[in-house]
Protein backbone atom coordinates (compact mmCIF):
# COMPACT_ATOMS: atom_id res chain seq x y z
CA UNK A 1 0.00 0.00 0.00
CA UNK A 2 1.10 3.56 -0.75
CA UNK A 3 -0.20 6.86 0.64
CA UNK A 4 0.28 10.20 -1.08
CA UNK A 5 -0.58 13.39 0.81
CA UNK A 6 -1.84 16.55 -0.89
CA UNK A 7 -2.39 19.25 1.73
CA UNK A 8 -5.01 17.68 4.03
CA UNK A 9 -6.18 15.07 1.52
CA UNK A 10 -4.83 11.55 1.11
CA UNK A 11 -4.60 9.25 -1.90
CA UNK A 12 -4.42 5.57 -1.00
CA UNK A 13 -3.15 2.92 -3.42
CA UNK A 14 -4.46 -0.43 -2.22
CA UNK A 15 -5.08 -3.93 -3.50
CA UNK A 16 -8.61 -4.29 -2.18
CA UNK A 17 -11.34 -2.20 -0.53
CA UNK A 18 -12.99 -3.16 2.74
CA UNK A 19 -16.59 -2.48 3.76
CA UNK A 20 -15.67 0.36 6.12
CA UNK A 21 -14.20 2.36 3.26
CA UNK A 22 -17.24 1.75 1.04
CA UNK A 23 -19.41 3.40 3.72
CA UNK A 24 -17.18 6.47 4.22
CA UNK A 25 -18.90 9.69 3.15
CA UNK A 26 -15.67 11.64 2.65
CA UNK A 27 -14.03 9.06 0.37
CA UNK A 28 -13.97 8.31 -3.36
CA UNK A 29 -13.20 4.80 -4.58
CA UNK A 30 -11.75 4.04 -8.00
CA UNK A 31 -10.82 0.74 -9.63
CA UNK A 32 -7.66 1.25 -11.67
CA UNK A 33 -8.23 0.63 -15.37
CA UNK A 34 -6.18 3.34 -17.07
CA UNK A 35 -3.87 6.23 -16.27
CA UNK A 36 -6.28 8.74 -17.85
CA UNK A 37 -9.24 7.64 -15.74
CA UNK A 38 -7.06 7.68 -12.62
CA UNK A 39 -5.72 11.18 -13.27
CA UNK A 40 -9.16 12.58 -14.14
CA UNK A 41 -10.42 11.23 -10.81
CA UNK A 42 -7.39 12.68 -9.01
CA UNK A 43 -8.00 16.22 -10.31
CA UNK A 44 -11.69 16.03 -9.47
CA UNK A 45 -10.76 14.84 -5.99
CA UNK A 46 -8.24 17.57 -5.13
CA UNK A 47 -10.70 20.24 -6.29
CA UNK A 48 -13.37 19.02 -3.88
CA UNK A 49 -12.44 20.05 -0.33
CA UNK A 50 -15.30 18.05 1.18
CA UNK A 51 -13.48 14.84 0.21
CA UNK A 52 -10.57 13.65 2.32
CA UNK A 53 -9.63 10.29 0.80
CA UNK A 54 -9.23 8.86 -2.69
CA UNK A 55 -8.80 5.09 -2.80
CA UNK A 56 -7.32 3.69 -6.01
CA UNK A 57 -7.40 -0.09 -5.94
CA UNK A 58 -5.98 -2.66 -8.28
CA UNK A 59 -6.18 -6.35 -7.34
CA UNK A 60 -3.67 -7.09 -10.09
CA UNK A 61 -0.92 -4.86 -8.73
CA UNK A 62 -0.84 -1.85 -6.41
CA UNK A 63 2.66 -0.83 -7.53
CA UNK A 64 1.63 -0.72 -11.18
CA UNK A 65 -1.10 1.87 -10.48
CA UNK A 66 1.18 3.86 -8.17
CA UNK A 67 4.01 4.00 -10.72
CA UNK A 68 1.60 5.18 -13.44
CA UNK A 69 0.51 7.94 -11.07
CA UNK A 70 4.09 9.00 -10.33
CA UNK A 71 4.82 9.24 -14.06
CA UNK A 72 2.54 12.30 -14.21
CA UNK A 73 4.70 14.39 -11.87
CA UNK A 74 8.23 15.62 -11.46
CA UNK A 75 9.53 13.27 -8.77
CA UNK A 76 12.09 14.54 -6.24
CA UNK A 77 13.82 12.21 -3.80
CA UNK A 78 14.74 13.25 -0.29
CA UNK A 79 16.04 11.72 2.93
CA UNK A 80 15.51 12.44 6.59
CA UNK A 81 15.68 11.08 10.09
CA UNK A 82 13.84 10.43 13.30
CA UNK A 83 16.73 10.95 15.72
CA UNK A 84 16.90 9.49 19.22
CA UNK A 85 19.30 10.66 21.91
CA UNK A 86 20.91 7.52 23.32
CA UNK A 87 21.39 9.16 26.73
CA UNK A 88 18.03 10.85 27.34
CA UNK A 89 15.88 8.69 25.03
CA UNK A 90 14.33 11.88 23.62
CA UNK A 91 13.53 12.53 19.95
CA UNK A 92 14.65 15.46 17.83
CA UNK A 93 12.02 17.67 16.17
CA UNK A 94 12.27 20.92 14.26
CA UNK A 95 9.75 23.75 14.01
CA UNK A 96 9.46 25.09 10.48
CA UNK A 97 6.85 27.37 8.90
CA UNK A 98 4.43 27.02 11.78
CA UNK A 99 4.53 23.21 12.05
CA UNK A 100 6.53 20.61 13.93
CA UNK A 101 8.56 18.58 11.45
CA UNK A 102 11.52 16.24 11.17
CA UNK A 103 14.83 17.16 9.52
CA UNK A 104 15.00 16.14 5.87
CA UNK A 105 16.17 17.41 2.50
CA UNK A 106 16.69 16.74 -1.17
CA UNK A 107 19.10 14.12 -2.43
CA UNK A 108 22.10 15.46 -4.32
CA UNK A 109 22.90 13.99 -7.72
CA UNK A 110 24.86 10.75 -7.30
CA UNK A 111 24.47 10.78 -3.51
CA UNK A 112 23.43 7.61 -1.69
CA UNK A 113 20.13 8.22 0.11
CA UNK A 114 21.42 7.16 3.53
CA UNK A 115 24.18 9.76 3.21
CA UNK A 116 21.57 12.34 2.17
CA UNK A 117 19.55 11.60 5.29
CA UNK A 118 22.48 12.00 7.68
CA UNK A 119 23.77 15.12 5.92
CA UNK A 120 20.38 16.83 6.04
CA UNK A 121 19.89 16.10 9.73
CA UNK A 122 23.35 17.52 10.46
CA UNK A 123 22.74 20.64 8.35
CA UNK A 124 19.27 21.42 9.69
CA UNK A 125 19.97 20.77 13.39
CA UNK A 126 23.73 21.19 13.84
CA UNK A 127 24.16 17.89 15.69
CA UNK A 128 26.74 15.20 14.97
CA UNK A 129 27.67 11.57 15.81
CA UNK A 130 24.64 10.26 13.94
CA UNK A 131 24.27 6.53 13.43
CA UNK A 132 21.54 4.97 11.29
CA UNK A 133 19.76 2.20 13.22
CA UNK A 134 17.12 1.08 10.73
CA UNK A 135 15.08 2.05 7.71
CA UNK A 136 11.61 3.41 8.44
CA UNK A 137 8.89 4.31 5.96
CA UNK A 138 8.99 6.13 2.67
CA UNK A 139 6.50 9.00 2.60
CA UNK A 140 5.06 10.79 -0.43
CA UNK A 141 3.52 14.22 -0.74
CA UNK A 142 2.58 16.57 -3.55
CA UNK A 143 3.17 20.31 -3.60
CA UNK A 144 3.49 23.11 -6.16
CA UNK A 145 6.78 24.92 -6.75
CA UNK A 146 6.53 26.44 -10.26
CA UNK A 147 5.40 22.97 -11.31
CA UNK A 148 3.69 20.17 -9.42
CA UNK A 149 6.19 18.06 -7.49
CA UNK A 150 5.79 14.60 -5.98
CA UNK A 151 8.40 14.22 -3.25
CA UNK A 152 9.47 10.79 -2.04
CA UNK A 153 11.24 10.94 1.33
CA UNK A 154 13.16 7.95 2.68
CA UNK A 155 13.21 7.99 6.47
CA UNK A 156 15.68 6.39 8.87
CA UNK A 157 15.75 5.90 12.61
CA UNK A 158 19.00 7.44 13.85
CA UNK A 159 20.78 7.55 17.17
CA UNK A 160 23.29 10.00 18.59
CA UNK A 161 25.22 10.56 21.80
CA UNK A 162 26.25 14.08 20.82
CA UNK A 163 27.05 16.73 23.40
CA UNK A 164 26.33 19.52 20.92
CA UNK A 165 23.30 21.71 21.53
CA UNK A 166 21.09 21.67 18.40
CA UNK A 167 20.92 24.87 16.35
CA UNK A 168 18.15 25.58 13.81
CA UNK A 169 19.15 26.21 10.20
CA UNK A 170 17.54 29.63 9.75
CA UNK A 171 18.19 29.60 5.99
CA UNK A 172 15.73 26.69 5.74
CA UNK A 173 13.05 28.55 7.74
CA UNK A 174 13.69 26.45 10.85
CA UNK A 175 13.10 28.51 13.97
CA UNK A 176 13.49 25.89 16.70
CA UNK A 177 15.11 22.50 17.26
CA UNK A 178 13.92 20.61 20.31
CA UNK A 179 14.43 17.26 22.02
CA UNK A 180 10.96 15.84 22.74
CA UNK A 181 10.21 13.23 25.38
CA UNK A 182 8.10 10.26 24.28
CA UNK A 183 5.32 11.40 26.64
CA UNK A 184 5.10 14.70 24.70
CA UNK A 185 4.90 13.15 21.24
CA UNK A 186 1.10 13.24 21.01
CA UNK A 187 1.10 16.98 21.66
CA UNK A 188 3.60 17.54 18.85
CA UNK A 189 1.60 15.29 16.50
CA UNK A 190 -1.36 17.62 16.93
CA UNK A 191 0.54 20.31 15.04
CA UNK A 192 2.42 18.55 12.27
CA UNK A 193 2.02 17.31 8.69
CA UNK A 194 0.03 14.16 7.82
CA UNK A 195 3.12 12.45 6.39
CA UNK A 196 5.10 13.08 9.60
CA UNK A 197 2.21 11.83 11.72
CA UNK A 198 2.06 8.66 9.61
CA UNK A 199 5.78 8.09 10.06
CA UNK A 200 5.88 8.75 13.82
CA UNK A 201 2.69 6.80 14.56
CA UNK A 202 4.00 3.84 12.58
CA UNK A 203 7.32 3.90 14.45
CA UNK A 204 5.79 4.02 17.94
CA UNK A 205 3.17 1.41 17.10
CA UNK A 206 5.95 -0.97 16.08
CA UNK A 207 8.14 0.03 19.06
CA UNK A 208 5.39 -0.70 21.59
CA UNK A 209 4.58 -4.19 20.32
Amino acid sequence: MYKVFVNNQTIHFVKNINERIFNAEDAVILRFYSKKLMMDSYYEFINNESLMHLYIYNPNGVTKAFNKFCDEFKVITAGGGLVKDSKTQKYLFIFRRGKWDLPKGKQDKGEEIRKTSVREVEEETGIDKLEIIEKLLNTYHIYIEKKTILKKTSWYLMQTNTDIMPVPQIAEDITEVKWIDETEINEVMGDTYPSIKLLVDSYFKKKRK
